[in-house]
Protein backbone atom coordinates (compact mmCIF):
# COMPACT_ATOMS: atom_id res chain seq x y z
CA UNK A 1 0.00 0.00 0.00
CA UNK A 2 2.20 2.91 -1.41
CA UNK A 3 1.88 5.70 0.67
CA UNK A 4 4.19 9.15 0.79
CA UNK A 5 5.23 10.81 3.81
CA UNK A 6 6.52 14.69 3.30
CA UNK A 7 7.95 15.75 6.72
CA UNK A 8 11.17 17.75 7.51
CA UNK A 9 10.29 20.51 5.21
CA UNK A 10 13.06 21.65 3.67
CA UNK A 11 13.78 24.78 1.87
CA UNK A 12 14.69 25.92 -2.26
CA UNK A 13 17.46 24.30 -4.60
CA UNK A 14 16.98 26.14 -7.78
CA UNK A 15 19.93 24.79 -9.07
CA UNK A 16 18.48 21.11 -9.46
CA UNK A 17 15.78 20.39 -11.34
CA UNK A 18 12.50 19.41 -9.68
CA UNK A 19 12.41 15.92 -10.51
CA UNK A 20 16.19 15.22 -9.36
CA UNK A 21 15.25 16.36 -5.85
CA UNK A 22 13.40 14.62 -2.89
CA UNK A 23 9.97 15.49 -2.56
CA UNK A 24 10.48 17.78 0.86
CA UNK A 25 12.53 20.01 -1.12
CA UNK A 26 10.43 23.01 -2.29
CA UNK A 27 10.43 23.45 -5.86
CA UNK A 28 8.73 27.17 -4.41
CA UNK A 29 8.22 28.55 -1.78
CA UNK A 30 7.62 31.96 0.13
CA UNK A 31 7.05 33.56 3.81
CA UNK A 32 7.46 29.89 5.18
CA UNK A 33 9.38 29.62 8.10
CA UNK A 34 11.32 26.20 8.19
CA UNK A 35 13.57 26.01 10.52
CA UNK A 36 12.53 23.15 13.18
CA UNK A 37 11.20 21.33 9.53
CA UNK A 38 7.71 22.31 9.95
CA UNK A 39 6.28 24.90 7.39
CA UNK A 40 5.04 28.15 9.19
CA UNK A 41 4.06 31.65 8.74
CA UNK A 42 6.32 34.43 9.32
CA UNK A 43 4.87 37.35 11.21
CA UNK A 44 4.00 40.44 8.57
CA UNK A 45 6.15 43.54 8.70
CA UNK A 46 4.83 46.69 10.10
CA UNK A 47 5.15 50.22 8.84
CA UNK A 48 7.70 52.13 10.53
CA UNK A 49 7.48 54.96 9.01
CA UNK A 50 6.18 57.11 5.99
CA UNK A 51 8.51 59.67 4.34
CA UNK A 52 6.92 60.26 1.04
CA UNK A 53 10.08 60.96 -1.02
CA UNK A 54 12.27 58.06 -2.81
CA UNK A 55 14.73 56.43 0.17
CA UNK A 56 18.50 55.41 -0.52
CA UNK A 57 19.61 55.06 3.20
CA UNK A 58 17.83 54.58 6.38
CA UNK A 59 19.97 55.45 9.38
CA UNK A 60 18.14 55.49 12.93
CA UNK A 61 19.67 57.23 15.76
CA UNK A 62 18.89 57.43 19.32
CA UNK A 63 15.76 60.07 19.41
CA UNK A 64 15.35 59.37 16.20
CA UNK A 65 14.07 56.14 14.76
CA UNK A 66 13.57 56.96 11.34
CA UNK A 67 16.30 59.03 9.53
CA UNK A 68 16.35 58.45 6.19
CA UNK A 69 18.17 60.30 3.52
CA UNK A 70 17.64 60.51 -0.70
CA UNK A 71 21.27 59.33 -1.16
CA UNK A 72 23.67 56.21 -0.33
CA UNK A 73 24.97 58.30 3.13
CA UNK A 74 27.29 56.47 6.01
CA UNK A 75 26.93 57.01 9.41
CA UNK A 76 29.71 56.26 12.28
CA UNK A 77 28.69 56.92 15.77
CA UNK A 78 32.00 57.63 17.82
CA UNK A 79 31.68 59.35 21.21
CA UNK A 80 27.78 60.14 21.08
CA UNK A 81 28.67 62.18 18.07
CA UNK A 82 27.36 61.29 14.22
CA UNK A 83 29.73 61.33 11.67
CA UNK A 84 28.36 61.74 8.17
CA UNK A 85 29.28 60.83 4.45
CA UNK A 86 27.30 60.94 1.17
CA UNK A 87 25.33 64.32 1.30
CA UNK A 88 27.31 66.97 0.36
CA UNK A 89 30.22 67.60 2.45
CA UNK A 90 31.59 65.22 5.56
CA UNK A 91 29.22 66.36 8.49
CA UNK A 92 29.56 66.24 12.32
CA UNK A 93 26.34 65.97 14.76
CA UNK A 94 25.19 65.30 17.87
CA UNK A 95 22.18 63.35 17.92
CA UNK A 96 19.43 65.68 19.01
CA UNK A 97 20.86 68.18 16.17
CA UNK A 98 20.61 65.95 13.78
CA UNK A 99 16.67 64.88 14.55
CA UNK A 100 16.37 68.15 13.60
CA UNK A 101 18.33 68.72 10.49
CA UNK A 102 21.33 70.15 11.84
CA UNK A 103 24.87 69.52 11.84
CA UNK A 104 28.47 71.21 11.59
CA UNK A 105 30.88 70.68 8.42
CA UNK A 106 33.82 67.82 9.77
CA UNK A 107 36.19 70.23 9.14
CA UNK A 108 38.02 72.87 11.28
CA UNK A 109 39.46 75.10 8.35
CA UNK A 110 43.14 75.88 9.39
CA UNK A 111 44.29 79.63 9.22
CA UNK A 112 46.05 80.87 6.34
CA UNK A 113 47.90 83.92 7.68
CA UNK A 114 50.18 84.03 11.15
CA UNK A 115 48.74 86.44 13.39
CA UNK A 116 49.95 89.55 13.83
CA UNK A 117 52.52 90.53 17.30
CA UNK A 118 53.02 93.88 18.92
CA UNK A 119 56.38 93.39 21.78
CA UNK A 120 59.10 95.21 23.13
CA UNK A 121 62.63 94.14 21.94
CA UNK A 122 64.68 92.50 24.35
CA UNK A 123 68.60 94.36 23.65
CA UNK A 124 70.35 92.50 26.64
CA UNK A 125 71.33 89.06 27.41
CA UNK A 126 68.29 87.59 28.85
CA UNK A 127 66.54 87.75 25.05
CA UNK A 128 64.58 84.42 24.02
CA UNK A 129 63.60 84.03 20.46
CA UNK A 130 59.78 82.74 20.41
CA UNK A 131 57.08 82.44 17.28
CA UNK A 132 53.30 82.38 17.89
CA UNK A 133 51.00 80.16 15.95
CA UNK A 134 47.34 79.89 16.74
CA UNK A 135 44.61 77.03 15.95
CA UNK A 136 40.67 77.52 15.73
CA UNK A 137 38.51 75.40 17.80
CA UNK A 138 34.92 73.80 16.64
CA UNK A 139 32.33 72.10 19.35
CA UNK A 140 30.26 69.61 18.62
CA UNK A 141 28.31 68.16 21.44
CA UNK A 142 30.95 67.93 24.20
CA UNK A 143 33.76 67.39 21.98
CA UNK A 144 36.22 69.74 20.93
CA UNK A 145 38.12 69.52 17.51
CA UNK A 146 41.09 71.27 16.60
CA UNK A 147 42.30 72.83 13.28
CA UNK A 148 46.21 72.76 12.11
CA UNK A 149 48.45 75.56 13.20
CA UNK A 150 48.56 78.59 11.55
CA UNK A 151 52.14 79.47 9.51
CA UNK A 152 53.79 81.05 12.33
CA UNK A 153 54.97 84.53 13.41
CA UNK A 154 58.84 85.64 12.48
CA UNK A 155 61.19 84.98 15.52
CA UNK A 156 60.81 87.31 18.26
CA UNK A 157 63.72 88.66 20.22
CA UNK A 158 61.50 88.95 23.29
CA UNK A 159 62.78 89.28 27.25
CA UNK A 160 61.93 86.29 29.74
CA UNK A 161 59.04 88.38 31.23
CA UNK A 162 57.86 90.64 28.91
CA UNK A 163 54.39 90.06 27.13
CA UNK A 164 53.43 89.94 23.71
CA UNK A 165 50.24 91.11 22.16
CA UNK A 166 48.79 88.71 19.53
CA UNK A 167 45.79 90.19 16.87
CA UNK A 168 44.46 89.36 13.42
CA UNK A 169 43.14 85.83 14.54
CA UNK A 170 41.03 84.75 12.58
CA UNK A 171 37.55 82.74 12.44
CA UNK A 172 35.96 80.87 9.94
CA UNK A 173 33.46 77.78 9.46
CA UNK A 174 30.64 76.49 11.03
CA UNK A 175 29.63 76.37 14.71
CA UNK A 176 33.20 78.12 16.42
CA UNK A 177 34.45 77.85 19.69
CA UNK A 178 37.40 80.01 19.90
CA UNK A 179 41.31 79.94 19.07
CA UNK A 180 44.50 78.20 20.87
CA UNK A 181 47.16 79.95 21.08
CA UNK A 182 50.74 77.70 20.65
CA UNK A 183 54.71 79.25 21.12
CA UNK A 184 57.48 78.08 20.21
CA UNK A 185 61.29 78.94 21.43
CA UNK A 186 64.67 78.57 20.74
CA UNK A 187 68.00 79.06 22.91
CA UNK A 188 68.68 78.18 26.15
CA UNK A 189 66.62 78.10 29.21
CA UNK A 190 69.14 79.53 32.07
CA UNK A 191 68.95 78.77 35.49
CA UNK A 192 71.53 76.47 37.82
CA UNK A 193 71.51 73.75 35.02
CA UNK A 194 71.85 75.67 31.06
CA UNK A 195 69.23 73.11 29.25
CA UNK A 196 69.48 73.14 25.46
CA UNK A 197 65.21 74.31 24.60
CA UNK A 198 63.48 72.06 21.43
CA UNK A 199 61.76 74.22 18.82
CA UNK A 200 58.46 72.16 19.96
CA UNK A 201 55.53 74.33 20.32
CA UNK A 202 54.04 75.30 23.82
CA UNK A 203 50.48 75.62 24.46
CA UNK A 204 49.90 79.20 25.95
CA UNK A 205 46.13 79.60 26.32
CA UNK A 206 42.58 79.75 24.92
CA UNK A 207 40.83 82.96 23.62
CA UNK A 208 37.48 83.41 21.55
CA UNK A 209 38.76 87.03 21.22
CA UNK A 210 40.66 88.17 17.83
CA UNK A 211 43.49 89.33 20.37
CA UNK A 212 45.54 87.88 22.94
CA UNK A 213 48.17 88.89 25.44
CA UNK A 214 51.06 86.33 26.20
CA UNK A 215 52.19 86.79 30.16
CA UNK A 216 52.87 83.10 30.70
CA UNK A 217 56.95 82.30 30.76
CA UNK A 218 58.54 79.07 29.69
CA UNK A 219 58.08 77.04 32.44
CA UNK A 220 54.61 77.22 32.82
CA UNK A 221 53.52 76.32 29.27
CA UNK A 222 52.67 72.92 28.56
CA UNK A 223 53.94 71.27 25.20
CA UNK A 224 51.38 70.71 22.83
CA UNK A 225 49.36 67.39 22.10
CA UNK A 226 51.61 65.61 19.50
CA UNK A 227 48.63 65.21 17.55
CA UNK A 228 48.01 68.70 16.57
CA UNK A 229 50.77 68.61 13.90
CA UNK A 230 48.49 65.59 12.45
CA UNK A 231 45.29 67.05 12.36
CA UNK A 232 43.22 67.46 8.92
CA UNK A 233 40.08 67.57 7.43
CA UNK A 234 38.42 64.82 5.00
CA UNK A 235 38.40 65.12 1.54
CA UNK A 236 35.05 66.26 0.35
CA UNK A 237 34.33 63.50 -1.86
CA UNK A 238 34.45 61.43 1.20
CA UNK A 239 32.17 57.83 1.11
CA UNK A 240 31.85 54.76 2.80
CA UNK A 241 32.61 55.73 6.60
CA UNK A 242 33.53 53.12 8.29
CA UNK A 243 35.17 52.55 11.62
CA UNK A 244 37.62 49.57 12.28
CA UNK A 245 37.02 47.85 15.61
CA UNK A 246 40.46 49.41 16.92
CA UNK A 247 38.81 52.83 16.49
CA UNK A 248 40.35 53.62 12.98
CA UNK A 249 37.85 55.37 10.61
CA UNK A 250 38.76 54.35 6.57
CA UNK A 251 36.62 55.84 3.62
CA UNK A 252 37.02 56.05 -0.47
CA UNK A 253 37.42 59.46 -1.99
CA UNK A 254 37.88 59.10 -5.69
CA UNK A 255 40.68 56.21 -6.56
CA UNK A 256 42.30 56.69 -2.71
CA UNK A 257 41.73 54.68 0.34
CA UNK A 258 41.61 57.10 3.61
CA UNK A 259 42.40 56.78 7.04
CA UNK A 260 42.78 58.50 10.58
CA UNK A 261 44.44 57.75 13.66
CA UNK A 262 42.53 55.70 16.22
CA UNK A 263 40.31 57.66 18.28
CA UNK A 264 40.79 60.78 16.09
CA UNK A 265 38.38 61.79 13.42
CA UNK A 266 40.32 64.74 12.76
CA UNK A 267 43.83 63.26 11.45
CA UNK A 268 42.88 62.40 8.07
CA UNK A 269 46.01 63.66 5.98
CA UNK A 270 47.33 62.70 2.68
CA UNK A 271 50.14 60.49 4.24
CA UNK A 272 47.08 58.37 5.26
CA UNK A 273 45.75 56.78 2.13
CA UNK A 274 46.50 53.96 -0.10
CA UNK A 275 46.16 54.04 -4.00
CA UNK A 276 43.73 51.61 -5.49
CA UNK A 277 45.34 50.97 -8.63
CA UNK A 278 43.46 50.63 -11.84
CA UNK A 279 44.28 46.89 -12.63
CA UNK A 280 42.50 45.95 -9.66
CA UNK A 281 39.32 47.85 -10.70
CA UNK A 282 37.52 50.90 -9.92
CA UNK A 283 37.00 51.39 -6.04
CA UNK A 284 32.83 51.48 -5.29
CA UNK A 285 32.36 50.01 -1.65
CA UNK A 286 34.31 50.02 1.14
CA UNK A 287 33.42 47.80 4.19
CA UNK A 288 34.82 46.71 7.45
CA UNK A 289 34.61 44.02 9.78
CA UNK A 290 36.19 44.14 13.20
CA UNK A 291 40.27 44.82 12.02
CA UNK A 292 39.99 43.99 8.05
CA UNK A 293 38.88 46.59 5.84
CA UNK A 294 37.43 46.03 2.25
CA UNK A 295 37.38 47.37 -1.03
CA UNK A 296 35.04 46.40 -3.29
CA UNK A 297 35.94 47.28 -7.23
CA UNK A 298 34.47 46.68 -10.64
CA UNK A 299 37.24 43.67 -10.37
CA UNK A 300 38.89 42.56 -7.52
CA UNK A 301 38.24 42.69 -4.09
CA UNK A 302 41.03 43.85 -1.92
CA UNK A 303 42.01 43.48 1.53
CA UNK A 304 43.73 45.59 4.05
CA UNK A 305 44.87 44.70 7.76
CA UNK A 306 44.44 47.35 10.07
CA UNK A 307 47.39 46.95 12.63
CA UNK A 308 48.05 49.29 15.57
CA UNK A 309 51.80 49.65 15.74
CA UNK A 310 54.35 52.24 17.68
CA UNK A 311 55.01 54.29 14.27
CA UNK A 312 51.24 54.78 13.38
CA UNK A 313 48.75 52.66 11.92
CA UNK A 314 50.09 50.21 9.07
CA UNK A 315 47.29 49.08 6.36
CA UNK A 316 48.89 45.46 5.00
CA UNK A 317 47.20 44.95 1.56
CA UNK A 318 46.56 41.18 0.43
CA UNK A 319 44.79 41.17 -3.03
CA UNK A 320 42.13 38.99 -3.46
CA UNK A 321 42.91 37.36 -6.98
CA UNK A 322 39.29 36.96 -7.87
CA UNK A 323 36.95 38.18 -10.25
CA UNK A 324 33.99 39.06 -8.26
CA UNK A 325 33.01 42.35 -8.63
CA UNK A 326 30.20 44.52 -6.78
CA UNK A 327 27.40 45.02 -8.59
CA UNK A 328 25.22 46.69 -6.31
CA UNK A 329 26.25 48.66 -3.70
CA UNK A 330 23.09 48.30 -1.86
CA UNK A 331 24.16 45.01 -1.58
CA UNK A 332 26.90 45.00 1.10
CA UNK A 333 26.45 44.28 4.39
CA UNK A 334 28.15 42.89 7.35
CA UNK A 335 27.86 40.10 10.22
CA UNK A 336 29.63 38.19 12.50
CA UNK A 337 30.54 35.72 9.79
CA UNK A 338 32.12 39.02 7.37
CA UNK A 339 31.14 40.77 4.94
CA UNK A 340 28.90 39.87 2.32
CA UNK A 341 27.90 41.58 -1.00
CA UNK A 342 26.34 40.43 -4.54
CA UNK A 343 28.40 39.93 -7.34
CA UNK A 344 27.86 38.70 -10.78
CA UNK A 345 28.58 35.14 -9.47
CA UNK A 346 26.18 35.19 -6.29
CA UNK A 347 26.46 36.14 -3.12
CA UNK A 348 29.67 36.40 -2.03
CA UNK A 349 31.27 36.13 1.81
CA UNK A 350 34.69 37.97 2.42
CA UNK A 351 36.22 36.67 6.22
CA UNK A 352 39.95 37.36 6.37
CA UNK A 353 41.58 37.09 3.16
CA UNK A 354 39.30 34.63 2.08
CA UNK A 355 36.38 34.95 -0.74
CA UNK A 356 33.72 32.42 -1.50
CA UNK A 357 30.83 32.55 -3.59
CA UNK A 358 28.10 31.70 -0.73
CA UNK A 359 25.29 31.05 -3.27
CA UNK A 360 26.99 28.78 -5.89
CA UNK A 361 25.41 25.57 -3.79
CA UNK A 362 22.17 26.89 -4.78
CA UNK A 363 22.21 28.84 -7.90
CA UNK A 364 23.90 28.71 -11.13
CA UNK A 365 25.01 32.00 -13.11
CA UNK A 366 22.25 32.12 -15.65
CA UNK A 367 19.75 31.90 -12.28
CA UNK A 368 21.33 34.25 -10.37
CA UNK A 369 21.72 36.65 -13.54
CA UNK A 370 17.72 35.97 -14.12
CA UNK A 371 17.36 37.68 -10.74
CA UNK A 372 19.03 41.29 -12.11
CA UNK A 373 21.41 41.30 -9.08
CA UNK A 374 22.44 44.50 -10.53
CA UNK A 375 19.36 45.83 -8.49
CA UNK A 376 19.96 43.71 -5.26
CA UNK A 377 19.59 45.08 -2.03
CA UNK A 378 20.28 42.86 1.37
CA UNK A 379 21.27 42.84 4.95
CA UNK A 380 22.74 40.52 7.20
CA UNK A 381 20.87 39.89 10.41
CA UNK A 382 20.55 37.37 12.66
CA UNK A 383 22.56 34.47 10.22
CA UNK A 384 21.15 34.94 7.69
CA UNK A 385 21.05 37.35 4.80
CA UNK A 386 17.54 39.19 3.16
CA UNK A 387 17.64 40.55 -0.01
CA UNK A 388 15.40 41.66 -2.51
CA UNK A 389 15.62 42.44 -6.06
CA UNK A 390 13.20 44.31 -8.69
CA UNK A 391 11.86 40.58 -9.38
CA UNK A 392 12.08 38.90 -6.69
CA UNK A 393 13.19 38.39 -2.33
CA UNK A 394 15.00 35.64 -0.61
CA UNK A 395 15.85 35.03 2.94
CA UNK A 396 18.93 33.03 2.96
CA UNK A 397 19.78 31.13 6.31
CA UNK A 398 23.57 30.69 7.73
CA UNK A 399 22.61 27.96 10.06
CA UNK A 400 25.60 27.01 11.60
CA UNK A 401 28.01 27.56 8.90
CA UNK A 402 27.84 29.87 5.93
CA UNK A 403 29.93 26.81 3.47
CA UNK A 404 26.49 24.83 4.54
CA UNK A 405 24.18 22.14 2.30
CA UNK A 406 20.48 22.77 2.26
CA UNK A 407 20.65 19.81 5.10
CA UNK A 408 20.97 22.60 7.32
CA UNK A 409 20.86 26.35 5.48
CA UNK A 410 17.40 27.24 4.06
CA UNK A 411 17.09 29.54 1.02
CA UNK A 412 13.09 30.18 0.93
CA UNK A 413 11.39 33.43 -1.07
CA UNK A 414 10.13 36.54 0.54
CA UNK A 415 6.78 38.23 -0.29
CA UNK A 416 5.41 39.42 2.88
CA UNK A 417 2.22 40.75 1.11
CA UNK A 418 4.17 42.24 -1.89
CA UNK A 419 6.06 44.37 0.34
CA UNK A 420 9.48 43.42 0.08
CA UNK A 421 10.22 42.85 -3.63
CA UNK A 422 11.54 46.40 -4.91
CA UNK A 423 12.90 47.50 -1.59
CA UNK A 424 15.42 49.89 -2.48
CA UNK A 425 17.73 49.80 0.62
CA UNK A 426 17.74 48.13 3.78
CA UNK A 427 19.26 48.19 7.32
CA UNK A 428 19.34 45.55 10.64
CA UNK A 429 19.32 46.40 14.47
CA UNK A 430 16.59 44.99 16.72
CA UNK A 431 15.03 43.38 13.24
CA UNK A 432 15.19 44.17 9.40
CA UNK A 433 13.96 47.61 8.21
CA UNK A 434 13.69 48.27 4.45
CA UNK A 435 12.18 51.27 2.13
CA UNK A 436 10.01 50.98 -0.41
CA UNK A 437 7.83 53.32 -2.31
CA UNK A 438 8.96 56.35 0.59
CA UNK A 439 7.66 53.65 3.54
CA UNK A 440 9.93 51.96 6.05
CA UNK A 441 9.05 48.54 6.97
CA UNK A 442 9.85 47.03 9.77
CA UNK A 443 9.96 43.18 9.73
CA UNK A 444 11.13 41.14 13.00
CA UNK A 445 10.56 37.43 12.06
CA UNK A 446 11.69 35.92 14.89
CA UNK A 447 8.67 37.50 16.66
CA UNK A 448 6.46 35.70 18.84
CA UNK A 449 4.20 35.82 21.97
CA UNK A 450 5.62 34.94 25.36
CA UNK A 451 4.63 31.25 27.16
CA UNK A 452 5.85 27.99 29.00
CA UNK A 453 7.16 25.63 26.87
CA UNK A 454 4.30 23.29 27.17
CA UNK A 455 1.61 25.61 25.60
CA UNK A 456 1.24 25.73 22.36
CA UNK A 457 3.04 28.94 20.24
CA UNK A 458 -0.02 31.46 19.50
CA UNK A 459 -0.20 32.39 15.90
CA UNK A 460 1.00 35.79 14.58
CA UNK A 461 -1.68 38.01 13.67
CA UNK A 462 -2.34 39.52 10.95
CA UNK A 463 -0.81 35.98 9.14
CA UNK A 464 1.30 36.81 5.91
CA UNK A 465 0.55 33.08 4.30
CA UNK A 466 2.87 30.80 3.76
CA UNK A 467 3.07 29.27 0.19
CA UNK A 468 4.82 25.72 -0.24
CA UNK A 469 5.08 23.14 -3.49
CA UNK A 470 7.15 20.41 -2.66
CA UNK A 471 9.75 18.89 -5.17
CA UNK A 472 7.46 16.64 -8.14
CA UNK A 473 7.46 13.38 -6.82
CA UNK A 474 8.71 10.90 -9.49
CA UNK A 475 6.96 7.83 -8.15
CA UNK A 476 7.84 5.66 -11.25
CA UNK A 477 4.79 2.83 -10.43
CA UNK A 478 1.31 2.74 -10.62
CA UNK A 479 0.54 3.95 -7.59
CA UNK A 480 -2.21 6.93 -7.91
CA UNK A 481 -3.03 8.91 -4.27
CA UNK A 482 -6.53 8.55 -3.26
CA UNK A 483 -6.55 9.70 0.50
CA UNK A 484 -4.26 12.76 2.31
CA UNK A 485 -3.64 14.22 5.37
CA UNK A 486 -2.49 17.38 6.79
CA UNK A 487 -0.94 17.73 10.07
CA UNK A 488 -1.72 20.47 11.50
CA UNK A 489 -1.45 22.52 14.91
CA UNK A 490 -4.50 24.09 16.77
CA UNK A 491 -5.34 26.77 15.07
CA UNK A 492 -3.91 26.41 11.60
CA UNK A 493 -5.81 27.05 8.33
CA UNK A 494 -4.52 25.81 5.06
CA UNK A 495 -5.70 25.27 1.03
CA UNK A 496 -4.27 22.48 0.05
CA UNK A 497 -3.98 21.60 -3.76
CA UNK A 498 -3.17 18.18 -5.68
CA UNK A 499 -1.90 18.52 -9.51
CA UNK A 500 -1.94 15.72 -11.68
CA UNK A 501 1.36 16.60 -14.01
CA UNK A 502 3.75 14.71 -16.40
CA UNK A 503 5.63 16.33 -19.31
CA UNK A 504 2.94 19.13 -19.55
CA UNK A 505 1.25 22.26 -17.38
CA UNK A 506 0.30 20.40 -14.27
CA UNK A 507 -3.58 20.11 -13.83
CA UNK A 508 -5.93 21.07 -10.49
CA UNK A 509 -7.06 17.63 -9.24
CA UNK A 510 -8.30 18.86 -6.03
CA UNK A 511 -8.45 21.95 -3.49
CA UNK A 512 -9.51 21.54 -0.28
CA UNK A 513 -9.91 23.74 3.06
CA UNK A 514 -7.98 21.97 5.93
CA UNK A 515 -8.70 23.41 9.45
CA UNK A 516 -8.33 19.83 11.54
CA UNK A 517 -5.77 16.75 11.06
CA UNK A 518 -8.58 14.31 9.53
CA UNK A 519 -8.03 12.92 6.20
CA UNK A 520 -9.61 13.53 3.23
CA UNK A 521 -10.28 12.02 -0.21
CA UNK A 522 -8.80 13.02 -3.14
CA UNK A 523 -10.25 12.20 -7.01
CA UNK A 524 -9.32 9.30 -8.22
CA UNK A 525 -8.83 10.54 -11.54
CA UNK A 526 -6.15 8.04 -13.41
CA UNK A 527 -3.18 6.42 -13.11
CA UNK A 528 -0.11 8.90 -13.51
CA UNK A 529 3.60 8.97 -12.87
CA UNK A 530 3.77 12.16 -10.95
CA UNK A 531 2.12 14.16 -8.49
CA UNK A 532 2.49 17.25 -7.48
CA UNK A 533 0.94 19.35 -4.19
CA UNK A 534 0.66 22.74 -3.17
CA UNK A 535 -0.35 23.84 1.10
CA UNK A 536 -1.11 27.58 1.24
CA UNK A 537 -2.38 29.29 4.68
CA UNK A 538 -1.48 30.24 8.05
CA UNK A 539 0.13 28.14 11.15
CA UNK A 540 1.82 25.27 11.71
CA UNK A 541 2.37 22.05 9.25
CA UNK A 542 4.30 19.40 10.99
CA UNK A 543 4.13 16.66 8.07
CA UNK A 544 1.83 15.92 5.00
CA UNK A 545 0.73 11.91 4.08
CA UNK A 546 -0.67 10.90 0.83
CA UNK A 547 -1.68 7.54 0.06
CA UNK A 548 -3.50 5.02 -2.03
CA UNK A 549 -6.31 4.34 0.49
CA UNK A 550 -7.27 5.80 3.82
CA UNK A 551 -6.04 2.13 4.75
CA UNK A 552 -2.38 3.29 3.38
CA UNK A 553 -2.48 6.70 5.43
CA UNK A 554 -2.20 4.35 8.83
CA UNK A 555 0.10 1.68 7.44
CA UNK A 556 3.53 1.98 9.10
Amino acid sequence: MPRLDLRNFKGLAPRLHSRLKEATYAEAVTDAKLWDGTIRNFPCPTIHCEVGQPIQSITPIPDCPCLTWPTKVDIVIDCNLVYITGDGAPQIATFAELCQGKSCTWCVPCPKTAPKAAFTICDNDKARYVAYSYTRLKKVGNRVFESALSPPTQLLSVCSDSEVKLSGLTAEGDCFYGFRIYRAESGLKFGEVETPINDAWLFVGETTATEFTNKLKFDQCEPADPMLHESGCPPNNLHSLRMTESGVMVGLANDELWYTYPGDPMSWGKSRRRKIRSVWGKPLRLEVHKDDVYVLTDYFPIHYRVQLQDSGVQLQRNLINKYLPLVSIQSVSVGYQGVVYASDAGLVLLHGSEAQAITSPWFNRDQWRRLKPETLTGVVHDDAYVMSTEVDAFLFEFGDGVYANNENSDLVGLNLGGLIIGATTMRASDAVYWAKEGVVYRWDWEEMAVGNHKEAESLEQPCCPFFYRPSIEDVNSSATYTAAEVHLRPGSHVVFRYYDTDCRTPTLIDEEQRLDCEPFRLTDCRRTEDSMIEVEGCGTIDSITLGTSYQALRAR
